[in-house]
């Protein structure tokens, strides 16, 4: 992978992840990790409204305070951080 802007050009690192945009599997598996993803999220963060476009997600919450609001976006972040953690070892 490399990244060109105007006329200068990154050097190539080798990828190590992922799936190829366009390739025959990606939206397979797009389709049966982001039903997993979406349901999890659902579960573990309960009165959250979840704004999905295509292969973005953006979390809604409220609290009563800034405190209360602090606290369960922490949550949330370490949620996700063990959510992904997980991920890796399953695919």
């Amino acid at each position: 992978m490399r990244v060109a802007i105007n006329d200068n050009t990154s050097a190539a690192l080798k990828v190590n992840c992922g799936i190829l945009q366009g390739s025959v599997s990606g939206p397979l598996l797009f389709l049966v990790v982001y039903a997993l993803y979406v349901n999890t999220i659902r579960f573990y963060v309960p009165g959250a409204i979840l704004i999905v476009f295509a292969d973005d997600t953006a979390i809604r919450i409220a609290e009563a305070n800034l405190l209360d609001l602090v606290v369960r976006v922490n949550d949330i972040s370490q949620y996700f951080n063990t959510f992904i953690s997980l991920s890796l070892y399953i695919f």
